[in-house]
């Protein structure tokens, strides 16, 4: 695919998730069910979880990968990048883009060598999906903590699943030759069915809308959506409807306020038929049986778009037209509570001509009542009423009081002025010309006004920073703010009312500063400092890179001079292999300078023409140290004073092909083979070095390239603790053996009973018998062992959790199998039916899972009544026998004493002998 091909298949995306937003459909049996499932309370849905967010349609990916199964944490921005390969070839995955969602948020990622990124701005954990269009969707549990996660993995390609079924008319009769469309996420199938209404067809795992193209059939069939979920669908039935009109649809579009509107068009989409409201904004008009698709609209209003399914007669179909926006720029519909509007503006529509669309400028001088000066620097709301829509715009004043906004139709309107530091101001003014002037007048809040005032600098140079913005919020809903500008000192002034303010300052170039929050009731000197964007001060704690020295690069920034300029440049580094004169690609890079004294560090990338993107820089004389993993380091100094691309040359490096084996310390009996992915990193560099490999139960093995140097390796997987070991490359390969101990739960019993055991982490299920010592393979954290003793229904479990400092368990475990048995003399029963009872006291001392009861006698029909502290037994006919098993499979009681009773009636010139033997398992579980 190419990036054509892309771009317009991500704005088909965009635009199939508006869809799902904005059509609102009714089916035959009225609104569709979807279950009510609430969010965590302290994460919201209008909150944005994924830089550049994309709309996830309901029918997407929502098993599993839900939000409401993020355990949430805080707001952090943790960065997730990585490499997407084709499982069946092992090569990057190119000409496409990747897709990481978590319902209902998502993000795209174009990738770029098989390389994605995606930046998420919540914390937390939980499962999401990551996908690519033409391979299998993969589930993957990211813990987002601030820092960059790795995420190395290996798609399927997709697999399509077929599909066959029939269309059929509504009365069950054959519809032979209908032209479908299934219209997916990532795919989309044309297919026209046979004669006899069968159809065929493979389709990817995803949701699709269906839809037919047949002039004489309704566009929307029944269903109207199909999810493919993995697996063969078949006598799929889809009916589809004629178009011919059988209904009449009537009703009336009115405006917000409630007043009807005269001539307004009513459609029947995909049809030719419409129909225009009177006067009195009354409609009528004939739709087919099935679903149709109604679009009401009218000059200066929005459209209102309904899908219905028809099977009568149907009136007071209404339509509720919002007019349009009269301004142009930033504006939109605000509720009228919002600002207090309704109680200024409320009957006070203003008057807006939408047959004359154009540019139109509304502008004027705002000056201060309190001293007649000019209200610089501050934001302004301004609101109109529009048959009941509220709408509004905004301008910030400039340093000579002047606002200016933008209409996009002339108009007799009724505006309201506000401001949080000043009281609100209504006036009327006619918008005819291309620009209209209108000068206000507005009252402080507050007789109070005071002055702050400071200065801004460069927090590691303190050099004063010039045109700095310097912004007081006011707090309330809604906020409003002033702002200064600083001058060539770094110094501002701003007048303000008594209130609380929040204060921050930004600068081109810089990072905002935290915002600080003060009680403004006298003059006040609010210094504030700012950091370089994306300069982070090289504080020489850590090591750098495998071979290279501090103090050797040190000496290679001492060529560095001072800021020399205010102004800020663009500067980008040209990566190149000297040897080859190729650019370097998507290649990782650390870039070290010096500047007036103090040492900085980037870690950046080069994108697929080779260039690194520095950013914006202050003017001056640098050094630099430019290193990527696999090149040797460039040296140079440059006197910055225009935005440029350096090209920087780069030897490659001598490398050797090392190998790193881990072995399993631990010997076990265990089934559970597999393990999740396993990586390594090189733990002393400044630049992150992942490794991964394939993992395996008795150990993993890593091929790595390296190069002269000492290398600190950290080996990270769950089921094991985690390792720190080193490796010397010195002018060869190299190779070293490490053992990793994986978590363990070991479990010594004592029985020749056979029995059963479950771990819930490794799903592992095996029969024991006999007597020893078992080890089972865990994970870090919290475990959970199931013990099951043969013709038992119940379990015992046990629970341990497994962290780096406590990473084994033992659990002891004996079932002894005991018997209880009661004889009887002979029993004869000369007068009426009489009972015999056999009476068992037992002391188990211990838990008792489990066992049966024998008989060996003579008798008519037996009842059972067991009595077990205070849990009885309904009364059990066991039936008539010489000899019989009855088997306990309710029996599960803790330590204690037990009466048993076993009734037996016997009837009259009737006799019984024989034995009551009572079989269980006690068990010892430590």
């Amino acid at each position: 695919m190419n990036s054509k091909g892309i771009a317009l298949l991500v704005v088909a995306i965009v635009v199939l998730a508006s869809l799902f937003f904005f059509v609102h459909v009714t089916p035959p049996g009225g609104p569709i069910k979807i279950p009510k499932i609430s969010p965590p309370k302290n994460l919201t849905l209008n909150y944005t979880f994924f830089q550049n967010e994309t709309l996830v349609p309901s029918v997407l990916d929502t098993d599993n990968a839900t939000i409401y199964n993020f355990s949430y944490t805080g707001n952090l921005t943790t960065v997730i990048r990585g490499t997407l390969t084709n499982a069946s070839t092992g090569n990057p995955i190119v000409d496409n883009y990747a897709y990481l969602s978590i319902y209902p948020a998502g993000a795209l990622s174009m990738l770029i060598s098989g390389k994605f990124i995606f930046t998420a701005l919540r914390g937390g954990s939980g499962n999401f999906f990551i996908k690519a269009p033409g391979y299998a969707k993969k589930l993957v549990t990211l813990d987002l903590t601030g820092k960059t996660i790795w995420l190395n993995l290996s798609l399927e390609p997709a697999i399509k699943y077929p599909i066959s079924g029939f269309t059929e008319y509504a009365n069950g009769t054959i519809a032979g030759n209908v032209s479908l469309e299934f219209s997916g996420f990532f795919s989309t199938i044309k297919l026209i069915t046979l004669s006899d209404g069968s159809f065929t067809a493979r389709v990817y795992n995803d949701s699709y809308q269906i839809t037919t193209h047949d002039t004489y059939l309704n566009p929307l069939p029944k269903p109207y959506e199909f999810n493919e979920t993995g697996k063969s669908v078949n006598n799929f039935i889809i009916k589809v409807y004629a178009n011919g009109y059988r209904f009449n649809v009537s009703g009336y579009v009115k405006n917000v306020d409630g007043i009807t509107l005269s001539g307004a068009h009513v459609i029947l989409h995909y049809y030719n038929n419409t129909a225009l409201t009177n006067s009195s904004g009354y409609y009528r008009l004939k739709v087919p049986s099935g679903f149709s698709t109604l679009i009401a609209y009218k000059t200066g209003y929005g459209f209102n778009k309904t899908t219905h399914y028809f099977s009568s007669n149907v009136t007071d179909f209404n339509f509720t037209l919002i007019n349009i926006d009269p301004f142009n720029g930033t504006s939109g519909i605000i509720p009228p509570s919002l600002y207090n509007s309704s109680s200024y503006l409320a009957n006070s529509s203003s008057s807006v001509n939408y047959s004359k669309k154009g540019l139109y400028i509304l502008d004027g001088k705002v000056t201060d009542s309190f001293d007649n000066l000019p209200v610089a620097y501050t934001n302004i709301n301004f609101i109109v009423n529009v048959n009941g829509t509220y709408f509004k715009t905004n301008s910030t004043t400039s340093l000579n009081g002047t606002y200016m906004i933008y209409f996009s139709y002339p108009g007799t309107y009724k505006i309201l002025a506000e401001s949080g530091m000043y009281q609100p101001l209504v006036f009327n003014v006619t918008i005819s010309h291309q620009i209209t002037s209108y000068n206000l007048t507005i009252i402080p809040i507050s007789a109070f006004i005071h002055t702050f005032n400071g200065t801004i600098t460069n927090s590691y140079t303190h050099v004063p920073i010039s045109n700095a913005t310097v912004k007081a919020l006011l707090f309330g809903n809604p906020a409003y703010f002033v702002y200064a500008k600083t001058n060539t000192n770094g110094s501002y002034t701003i007048n303000v009312p008594d209130s609380n303010y929040s204060i921050n300052a930004t600068a081109p170039g810089y990072k905002p500063n935290q915002s600080k929050t003060f009680d403004i009731t006298k003059n006040l000197t609010v210094d504030l400092t700012l950091v370089p964007v994306n300069w982070n001060l090289t504080l020489w704690t850590n090591e750098l890179i495998p071979g290279l020295t501090v103090n050797g690069v040190k000496s290679s920034l001492s060529g560095s001079g001072n800021y020399t300029s205010s102004s800020f440049y663009n500067l980008s580094l040209k990566a190149v292999n000297v040897s080859s004169g190729l650019t370097i690609n998507n290649t990782q890079f650390l870039i070290i300078y010096r500047i007036s004294g103090y040492d900085y560090y980037k870690i950046l990338y080069s994108n697929s023409t080779g260039i690194v993107d520095m950013g914006s820089m202050e003017g001056g004389d640098y050094s630099f140290f430019v290193v990527a993993v696999n090149y040797s380091q460039a040296v140079f100094t440059l006197n910055l004073n225009a935005s440029i691309v350096h090209k920087t040359q780069f030897e490659h490096r001598q490398m050797y092909l090392s190998h790193i084996v881990l072995s399993n310390s631990f010997n076990s009996t265990a089934q559970n083979r597999s393990v999740p992915a396993s990586v390594l990193v090189i733990t002393n560099s400044s630049l992150l070095i992942p490794m991964y490999a394939t993992p395996q139960f008795y150990g993993t093995n890593f091929t790595f390239n390296g190069w002269n140097g000492t290398f600190n390796f950290s080996y990270m997987n769950m089921h094991f603790i985690t390792l720190n070991f080193s490796m010397r490359i010195d002018g060869a390969s190299n190779t070293t053996t490490s053992n990793v101990t994986p978590y363990s739960i070991k479990v010594a019993y004592d029985t020749q009973t056979s029995w059963f055991y479950s771990l819930d982490k490794a799903l592992a299920v095996k029969e024991i018998a006999g007597s020893g010592n078992l080890s089972l393979f865990a994970v870090r954290g919290s475990n959970t062992i199931l013990i099951n003793v043969s013709d038992s229904n119940h379990a015992y479990s046990s629970s341990c959790d497994l962290t780096n400092s406590s990473p084994h368990a033992k659990i002891f475990f004996n079932v002894s199998r005991s018997n209880e048995t009661v004889d009887t003399s002979v029993f004869q029963n000369l007068g009426n039916e009489g009972n015999y009872t056999f009476i068992l006291n037992l002391s188990t001392g211990s838990l008792v899972i489990g066992g049966n009861i024998s008989l060996n006698l003579n008798s008519s029909d037996i009842y059972l009544n067991s009595i077990l502290q205070n849990f009885s037994f309904a009364t059990q006919v066991i039936g008539s026998r010489t000899y019989s098993i009855f088997t306990l499979d309710q029996l599960f009681f803790a330590p204690g004493n037990v009466t048993m009773n076993l009734i037996i009636p016997v009837p009259p010139n009737h006799y019984i002998t024989g034995k009551f033997n009572l079989y269980y398992y006690k068990v010892n579980l430590t």
